[in-house]
């Protein structure tokens, strides 16, 4: 179980959460959830296609690109967003 959680997008963890918290409640399970729970600053982010969160990335403090580009870097690592924040950070 612990070692698909990287593989999920925040709303499948989430989704996975509520059910452990329903059901077994493992400790261990919640915790490695917990960990990979990101407040990311685009709602819906990962329903979007990389052009769609590109588009809105402007819009960002300098403290959202880093944690889009954090997230990002640990999950799809799509070229599209990670070059666009790292061109906003340098400006």
């Amino acid at each position: 179980m612990i070692a698909q959680l990287p593989k999920l997008t925040q709303d499948e963890l989430r989704l996975v959460q509520a059910y452990e918290r329903a059901n077994q409640d493992r400790a261990s399970v919640r915790q490695a959830i917990e960990s990979r729970l990101v407040d990311l600053p685009i709602d819906g982010y990962d329903r979007m296609t990389a052009e769609e969160i590109a588009d809105q990335l402007p819009s960002l403090t300098e403290k959202e690109l880093r944690t889009v580009r954090d997230y990002e870097s640990r999950g799809q690592a799509r070229k599209t967003i990670l070059e666009r924040v790292e061109s906003l950070l340098a400006a």
